[in-house]
């Protein structure tokens, strides 16, 4: 509730920070696709060293973007609960912010 009441007027901050994070996520599914789960079953169910290699690799980067996304989140969200800290107290005080 506290993480809506910050971000309601920072609707684009919002967007600009989850539409990266939300891309480069579907850009890595989109490669684990074409370099993993396509040749898996083209190959009759098999698994080769360069695809187990090449899944690593595309796991330690989507694990990347995750601890990324994460952070960035974090920090707009410590900038937004610093710029509308007064608000929030308010409605605090006014027992509105209860759950």
């Amino acid at each position: 509730l506290r993480a809506v009441l910050l971000v309601r007027g920072d609707a684009a901050t919002a967007v600009a920070v989850a539409l990266p994070a939300t891309l480069a996520t579907a850009a890595v599914e989109g490669l684990f696709q074409l370099r993993i789960a396509r040749p898996y079953t083209l190959n009759g169910g098999r698994l080769t060293s360069s695809m187990v290699c090449e899944g690593f690799l595309i796991a330690y980067i989507h694990s990347m973007i995750c601890v990324l996304d994460t952070v960035i989140t974090c920090m707009v969200y410590q900038t937004c609960k610093a710029s509308h800290s007064c608000d929030l107290l308010e409605l605090e005080e006014k027992g509105e912010l209860e759950a």
